[in-house]
């Protein structure tokens, strides 16, 4: 064999064993998930749907599931009207189902309300909005869009912004079932813009 066709073969079965280490290197197994997250976080590409929640209909781009937003800058959850103080930046949305206990802030997890993040956060709201599929193939509506308070906390990943996917930092919604909660996690593809909040 030519000196130029083994150097060939060489640099394609090279290409190839990189490649294959770049996939290894982003499976994570659900004991790594565990230890990045704590065990309620749920991973799993069984039963997952195009809205994320089985059953939920559909929520238009900008359409809020439990809030009202006035147009004016300003959104009304819960009774309370609240207005944006700071961006937060993108996340990837992780989902929890209920674990019979109550969250860090003493009360129990509440579906379209509690988030778990960082302890400093504890009582705070936020927006998560623009929420999208990271490989962009659009089969997420805007389920997730809405007001959330941050009652609980989580795993490594929440408390320190250790990043779950893409460098992303994780907030991890509240779902109700565990078959909503494993699509939320959707293998760490899910990603949504956050804004803090304040009363007004």
């Amino acid at each position: 064999m030519p000196m130029t066709k083994k150097l060939g073969v060489l640099v394609a079965i090279l290409a190839i064993s990189v490649l294959s280490l770049g996939i290894t290197v982003y499976a994570y197994t659900q004991e790594e998930i565990d230890s990045f997250t704590g065990p309620t976080f749920g991973i799993s590409g069984a039963g997952i749907v195009a809205d994320g929640i089985p059953g939920a209909a559909p929520v238009k781009y900008g359409d809020l599931i439990n809030a009202r937003d006035n147009q004016d800058g300003t959104y009304t959850f819960e009774g309370k009207n609240f207005r944006i103080s700071s961006d937060w930046g993108e996340h990837c949305l992780t989902g929890y189902s209920d674990t019979g206990c109550c969250t860090a802030s003493g009360v129990m997890p509440t579906l379209q309300h509690t988030v778990s993040g960082p302890s400093y956060m504890l009582g705070k709201y936020c927006l998560i909005k623009g929420v999208r599929m990271l490989n962009g193939d659009g089969g997420l509506p805007q389920t997730y869009d809405g007001i959330y308070k941050f009652e609980d906390t989580g795993g490594t990943a929440v408390e320190y912004g250790i990043p779950r996917t893409m460098n992303v930092p994780v907030v991890d919604i509240y779902c109700g079932t565990h078959e909503a909660a494993m699509a939320v996690t959707h293998n760490g593809s899910i990603i949504a813009e956050i804004y803090i909040l304040e009363e007004i």
